[in-house]
């Protein structure tokens, strides 16, 4: 549910639909929580999309 707490080192898997040339323009994922800031993901295939 939406306000179910995770514990700590739950892993989670983002599934969007055609990322790749989104995800090829940007060096990070921006994570975000109630709209504040919790963790930035670097992306580490940027500007690899074929």
């Amino acid at each position: 549910s939406a306000n179910e707490k995770l514990a700590l080192g739950t892993t989670l898997t983002a599934v969007t639909p055609h990322c790749d040339p989104t995800v090829n323009l940007y060096d990070a994922y921006h994570v975000l929580e109630d709209d504040m800031l919790v963790d930035i993901w670097p992306i580490e295939a940027r500007g690899r999309s074929a």
